[in-house]
Formats: C-alpha cells, structure tokens, sequence
C-alpha cells in the first residue's frame, strides 16, 4: 500500500468549504499512481461548500474517464478546464450560486515523478532532507508582494502587514482563469509531498518543517494527525478551515500487479468502444448493399435459373417496361462517420485565453524508458521558492478508488 494520508480541520468556521481526494490507480499496488486533489470553496456558506465539491469530483472523473491526453501535465491541464466549466454551468442553473468559487491542485504522483497544476493560494510544498519548499505558485495578492520582496522593492514585514494579502489573483470561478501554474519534478526515496489549503499557513513553514522532520511522527496517517493538531493549537481567532494530504515516496521497482493500469485500460476502453462502433456500423451497410445488389442482379437477369418459369416467359416480355414499383432498388445508404472533437485546452496555456508558458511537454517522443518527452515546469513563477529543473519524463500513457488514508 502506498503511503499516504489526508485529514481536515473544521477550524472556527460555521461549515466546512475544503474538499480532498486520495484516488489510486491500483490500490493494491504500492507502486501505483496516485492523484492528489485539494480545493478551498469561497463564495459564501453554501456556494463554498459546493463549488469545492465540484470541481474534485469532476476533476477526478475526467481525469479517470474522459481525457484523452497520453501526457500528465495536458491531462491535467484538460481535467482542470473541466472543473471549471463544471463550476460555470452550475452557476447558470443557479443564479444563487453566482460568485462562487474555489482554489484547486492536482497533483499526480506517478512512478518517480510529481507533475501538478495549481490555481489559487492553497499550497504544494516538498520536505527534502529536512528542507521544506513550495513548489507551486501562490497566486494570492501575498505571493505577488514576496515577489517585490525578493526583488529588494518591499520589506517582508510590510508584506506581511498588507491588509489585501490574502485576496486571490486568480481561481476557478467559471470564467477565465488568469493564472495557472504547472510543473514537474522528479522524487527521491523518502520526499514527502505535502498538499494544504490556505488554513494551514497559521502554523509557518519553519514550524510545518520541525513537525516534518520529528523522527518520532514517521507514520504520515501520524504526520496528517499533528500537523492539525499544530494548527489547532494555536488558537487563531476565525481559524480557517485547513486540509492536509502528506505522501512519502519510495523508489519505484517492478510493480507488484500483472495487466494494464486501470486509468489507461478505461481511456483505451473509449477509443476502443468508438472504434468497435464505427465499424460494425460500416459491416452491417456494407452487407446490406452486397444483398440488395444480389437481390437486383437475381430479379432482372433474364433466362437466370434462379427464378422459377423463366423458360416458359413470352419472348416479348423480356423488353416490356418495368411496372411501377418493380425492379428498381433504391441505393443503400453510404456509413456515416461521426466527426471527432478534441477539447480545447485554450491557447497560450491558459483556460479561456488567459496567458500560460509555452508547453514544454510537447517534445518528440523518447524518455529514458522509451515514454514521456520531459515535463518541464509552466505557469506563472511566484512562491518564494521556484520549481527545481526537471529531470527526462518517466512514461508516455498514464494509465478508481478514493481513499483518505492509505
């Protein structure tokens, strides 16, 4: 079994507006790949709540169901669009619902390489030989202030006191999506990769780090349970919701499970399901049109023995007209084919236009395994920490289960 662990915090709010999934291509298999999402609704009580929720599990199932890109980060990049224009047709049924909307990372482990994307403030951090770092961009007003603050133009303590820090630059509201983030990175035995929402910031990373590295909390269903309860105890008025999903990786070897992935088996199961349609379609036309030809060819024929008193039939009645109705087939229809849409990631990388880095993923073919071209990292830089260089891609297919813990 594979090792990791989620957990939530309800804080000092009235309801809880974070959702999270744990979904494993073969739960069995401790090798397996793994999908990590998070989400923080915002939108009021109601719309929060629901927002969050929608997105997960429609990022989730088109991920697992529907997408067709052979690549991690495009099938994510398809299954984020998704949400987001699942978010969007909800609000157009609802118009109680408008303003509703949520942060969103999805994150796939998959053998020894994280690829994720990233919407919002919610965080994606990896612990490294006691190092912790942020991996995704913090699309909040704050991230943009630390970005004045790298560049010597701000004073951290002046980023830390700005009343709009927490106001979010971008997320998936139904619309366009400003900012997107997006990368990869490959993992060595031990990481841990640590997905949270904004709750989590009450604790600070030095503190997030000193819990991590207490060699006494190894298990990560142990290391979910303190790091809430590290949050909790600070006693934060109007403490938000917080949730937590904590991974350790270990080195990939053969894996443990005969036959194909199962998220790769249901994406070829579409294809195949589409092929299989089409031309048996094309069979049964094809032999209606071989029919009607034999039987049109068998009834005008004259002196053909297959039809019985033909030799006793006057001479002239061989050259009489055919009466209405008699020995004209019409011709069988021809097999009609079903055009193919390809979903539309947007352009520029973005979803509905708005800017993103040139895909990276998008190279020839030829990954150490004979998989993949590399992942490199895209979006829009802005954490304090950028992403570390990727190393080559690991795999071309990607090949559904939801657990909390594993």
């Amino acid at each position: 079994m594979a090792e990791v662990s989620g957990r939530q915090s309800i804080g000092q709010r009235d309801n809880q507006q974070d959702r999270f999934e744990i979904v494993y291509d073969r739960k069995d298999d401790p090798d397996t790949s793994i999908l990590l999402l998070i989400a923080d609704g915002m939108g009021g009580h109601v719309g929060g709540e629901v927002a969050a929720e929608l997105a997960v599990k429609t990022f989730r199932h088109h991920f697992t169901q529907v997408s067709q890109a052979t690549r991690p980060l495009q099938r994510l990049r398809d299954s984020l669009q998704a949400a987001n224009a699942a978010i969007a047709a909800r609000v157009a049924e609802d118009d109680t619902l408008s303003g509703m909307g949520c942060t969103m990372i999805g994150a796939l482990k998959r053998q020894n390489r994280l690829y994720w994307i990233s919407v919002g403030d919610s965080v994606l951090y990896l612990f490294r030989d006691g190092a912790l770092r942020r991996l995704n961009a913090d699309h909040s007003v704050y991230g943009e202030l630390m970005e004045l603050v790298a560049e010597g133009r701000m004073a951290k303590a002046d980023a830390d006191k700005n009343p709009r820090r927490n106001a979010l630059r971008s997320a998936l509201v139904g619309g366009t999506v400003p900012l997107v983030d997006d990368g990869s990175i490959d993992l060595e035995k031990r990481d841990l990769v640590i997905l949270a929402t904004d709750g989590i910031d009450t604790l600070g990373e030095d503190d997030l780090a000193r819990l991590l590295a207490d060699e006494n909390r190894t298990d990560v269903r142990t290391l979910t349970a303190m790091t809430l309860q590290a949050v909790e105890s600070r006693q934060r008025p109007r403490q938000d919701n917080t949730s937590v999903i904590i991974y350790r990786h270990r080195t990939v070897g053969e894996t443990s499970v005969a036959g194909p992935p199962l998220w790769s088996s249901g994406q070829s199961a579409q294809r195949l399901t589409r092929s299989s349609v089409s031309f048996v379609l094309l069979v049964v036309f094809a032999s209606i049109a071989i029919a009607l030809l034999v039987v049109y060819f068998a009834l005008l024929r004259p002196g053909d023995p297959a039809l019985p008193g033909a030799d006793d039939a006057p001479a002239e009645a061989e050259s009489a007209p055919a009466q209405p109705g008699e020995g004209v087939i019409a011709p069988p229809p021809g097999p009609e084919t079903t055009p193919r849409v390809t979903p539309d990631t947007g352009s520029n990388g973005t979803i509905d236009g708005a800017p993103r880095a040139p895909d990276s993923d998008a190279l020839p073919d030829g990954g150490p395994d004979g998989g993949l071209p590399e992942d490199t990292p895209q979006g829009t830089p802005g954490g304090p920490d950028a992403p570390a260089p990727e190393a080559p891609d690991d795999g071309a297919e990607i090949p559904s289960v939801t657990e909390t813990d594993g």
